[in-house]
């Protein structure tokens, strides 16, 4: 338990930052959606103005923007976006830091082996995502109540818990990469570079309706104009990203387990 304490120590201060990051952006989505539906009629000829494909692109599903249900999903993508990065970052740093910084070596040292090690360090950055989401939820519920009138509760949680499963999706392919190279000496870049790549794929799956291209892209997997339009997750993407989940945290911890550490 050392390990998690001491790696709960040094993560918990940038889980905060983004954990406030997430939660406050999130509440100025909400906090304008009365500005946007005072004048609805305007609204829906400027929405009108732009090809069906583009507002696809950018998250604009059936419900249209002057719903408070297609309004949120319409912020979530960006939500995502943000918080896919955030997860990234975390999952790169598992244990890319140590080798950059040549303290693998040291780590073993102790009376634990390596799996307990990259176990407990995972199970760290596992509970950051997760306090990430519970500080979002309730700034977010308390947005909801304060400036909606009416909200479908149902599609509000199902949009919440989108962008935990896709953030532990993104924590786990962050981890398998961590696990996977040798060093990684900036996963702030690299997180922001493969966030924006899935990022610009979702846009080109939702422009296109392209199946293929949405399985490309994990932020395409809880899209959140299907859960407004559906009230529920589509099961294919779901299943199919919970199986990916799994098997980068166990192809990181076998790669991790059988690699050579250089001192």
């Amino acid at each position: 338990m050392n390990v998690l304490k001491y790696e709960m120590k040094i993560n918990m201060k940038s889980t905060i930052v983004w954990a406030i990051a997430l939660g406050l952006l999130g509440f100025v989505f909400i906090s304008i959606f009365p500005a946007y539906t005072s004048d609805v009629e305007a609204l829906k000829t400027l929405m009108a103005s732009y090809p069906p494909e583009v507002l696809k692109a950018f998250g604009l599903g059936n419900a249209g923007i002057e719903t408070f249900n297609g309004f949120y999903s319409f912020c979530v993508v960006y939500l995502i976006f943000v918080g896919a990065i955030q997860a990234l970052i975390l999952g790169i740093n598992v244990i890319s830091k140590e080798k950059t910084r040549k303290t693998s070596d040291f780590l073993f040292t102790k009376p634990m082996n390596r799996l307990q090690i990259l176990g407990e360090k995972f199970i760290t950055v596992f509970i950051c995502i997760i306090f990430t989401n519970i500080i979002y939820l309730i700034v977010t519920y308390f947005a909801a109540i304060t400036y909606v009138e009416k909200i479908d509760w149902n599609v509000f949680f199902l949009l919440v818990g989108a962008l935990f499963f896709t953030q532990i999706m993104f924590l786990s392919f962050g981890f398998f990469m961590g696990c996977l190279f040798n060093k990684i000496k900036s996963p702030v870049t690299i997180g922001i570079g493969i966030g924006a790549l899935f990022f610009a794929l979702e846009m080109v799956a939702n422009m296109y309706n392209d199946t293929a291209l949405k399985y490309l892209s994990p932020m395409s997997y809880l899209n959140p104009s299907y859960i407004v339009d559906h009230h529920s997750y589509e099961v294919s993407t779901f299943i199919t990203g919970t199986i990916l989940t799994l098997c980068f945290i166990v192809l990181g911890f076998y790669l991790y387990k059988t690699k050579d550490i250089n001192a």
